[in-house]
């Protein structure tokens, strides 16, 4: 499904929304923590979090309490439970910048929110499943989206929703930068696949002659 990409939605709305459609179980609450710095950070900005598992209403209450224990209540904080995918593609219109889990990135919803025009900020940690949203970011040309602290992730966060010109030109020009990235060569990750099928197969005739 291809949905264009929206206008930007604080030029709508009059204020900045942070979002994150990734699995609950990967929120935790130093990050929520982080996310709730953000949002005090940014005047009148929101955070729009949605998740399949706060359809069921006692992980909601247990998510909303996590939030408001750092402060975040009333209309800043906006969780929503599951729904169609077609549902949740079209909701990125609301989200003007998405900000990933840690230390387990996202995979297909940091893809997606690229994908839709949302600048995705990331913080870089010390092994795959916390190095996956930089290398996302790398492969499409953004680099100065990766943070290496959680200072440095608040710092980018806020100096992004400052920047309503690069959020604005970024939601033109993504989905061109990212066809041209490497994160769509596809003739190349078949290339690195099948070497790295080859060098392991190698590596156990070596171990097994």
């Amino acid at each position: 499904m291809i949905f264009p990409v929206s206008g930007l939605p604080a030029a709508r709305h009059g204020y900045i929304t942070f979002g994150c459609f990734g699995g609950s179980i990967k929120v935790n609450e130093r990050l929520i923590e982080s996310w709730c710095e953000i949002v005090r950070r940014v005047p009148d900005s929101r955070l729009y979090f949605k998740s399949m598992p706060l359809s069921d209403p006692a992980t909601m209450t247990s998510f909303r309490r996590m939030f408001e224990r750092n402060g975040l209540t009333g209309d800043q904080l906006i969780l929503e439970g599951g729904s169609s995918h077609r549902t949740m593609l079209e909701l990125y219109g609301r989200i003007d910048i998405a900000l990933d889990t840690f230390p387990y990135n996202g995979g297909n919803t940091s893809l997606e929110a690229l994908w839709q025009g949302i600048p995705v900020v990331t913080l870089k940690g010390d092994r795959w499943a916390a190095r996956l949203g930089a290398r996302f970011l790398v492969q499409a040309g953004l680099p100065s989206l990766i943070a290496h602290s959680w200072g440095e992730y608040a710092a980018i966060a806020a100096r992004v929703a400052a920047d309503s010109g690069f959020r604005d030109e970024f939601r033109k020009t993504s989905r061109d930068q990212l066809r041209n990235s490497v994160l769509f060569d596809m003739p190349l990750w078949v290339q690195q696949t099948e070497d790295a099928y080859r060098r392991m197969w190698q590596d156990w005739l070596k171990e097994n002659p």
